[in-house]
């Protein structure tokens, strides 16, 4: 009975749905991350988490904020499933987009053993003198 109560207390703070035997399922994205400027222009970046699947799973959407395409030192882009908040795996997508707004390459999903699950994009751009990372902030934790 406090299980159920328990679920149900975290779907109305969640905006969550509650299904089955009392887990909540959502899918949720993480605040909106600007990174550069790149090039004189900032972009921006977040991921999307939904632990409606039978496994975690992951998808990082990736945009500019000017108008401008990607700049050239573009190098990659991935999204990181994490665990207890450290990383237990990536997808990786080193093609360079040549729209302005951007989403994918990234799609996968991971299972690590039991835990507190969430994800988060990553975008890499070279600076001249190597790479530089910027992450988006993490999405809401969800347990497996």
């Amino acid at each position: 009975m406090w299980i159920k109560r328990i679920a149900a207390f975290l779907a109305i703070f969640t905006g969550a749905a509650v299904l089955g035997a009392g887990v909540a399922y959502a899918s949720v994205s993480s605040n909106t991350t600007v990174f550069g400027p790149v090039n004189g222009y900032s972009y921006a970046h977040y991921s999307t988490f939904d632990n409606s699947k039978s496994r975690p799973y992951g998808i990082m959407t990736t945009y500019e904020r000017n108008g401008k395409k990607w700049p050239s030192n573009w190098v990659s882009q991935r999204t990181e499933i994490l665990k207890n908040n450290a990383v237990c795996s990536a997808g990786n997508d080193v093609q360079a987009p040549s729209t302005s707004s951007y989403t994918g390459g990234a799609n996968f999903n991971s299972y690590c053993g039991s835990g507190l699950y969430s994800a988060r994009g990553v975008s890499g751009v070279y600076n001249g003198g190597g790479t530089s990372y910027y992450y988006a902030g993490a999405t809401q934790q969800f347990p497996y």
